[in-house]
């Protein structure tokens, strides 16, 4: 996730496809690549450059928008150590960023008949308007956070 990087794949993916920029540029696996293997503050600061990376390519014209392909950290259940991962933590951090109007848009992961967690199980928390923290289905917390959720 590092931003020098993920210039070099963005430039490289602009120049192999003849395009002027990207739709939908993914952060791939970034939890799963690396959540399991620093502290939740290194995986912050990494995910944080991330999207300030992000956001500056949109501002340069390269992307229209972001989001993250995931496969498991957001099917998984929250007492799964160093394996779950919280949309509306990443989602705080994208506001960080980019304020109330970033461009983080896009949530990629298997949603289907044999992997349901995202339509079925409330494993993700997210507060209410008053505070209130909840537990919802992916696709609710999404939905409150105004995120596309597009199924593999």
């Amino acid at each position: 996730m590092h931003p020098r990087f993920l210039e070099l794949q963005l430039e490289g993916s602009l120049q192999r496809m003849m395009l002027d920029s990207l739709d939908i540029f993914y952060l791939q696996n970034p939890y799963e690549a690396q959540g399991p293997y620093t502290t939740e503050r290194v995986f912050k600061e990494r995910l944080t450059a991330a999207f300030e990376f992000c956001e500056k390519a949109v501002a340069d014209g390269k992307i229209k928008g972001y989001g993250i392909a995931t496969y498991s950290s957001l099917r998984v259940k929250p007492t799964e150590a160093k394996l779950h991962m919280n949309l509306a933590d990443v989602h705080k951090i994208a506001e960080e960023v980019g304020g109330k109007g970033n461009h983080f848009k896009y949530v990629q992961l298997p949603c289907n008949v044999m992997m349901p967690e995202a339509f079925c199980e409330p494993w993700q928390k997210i507060e209410d308007r008053n505070g209130v923290e909840r537990e919802k289905i992916l696709m609710a917390v999404a939905a409150d956070l105004g995120l596309n959720v597009i199924s593999t």
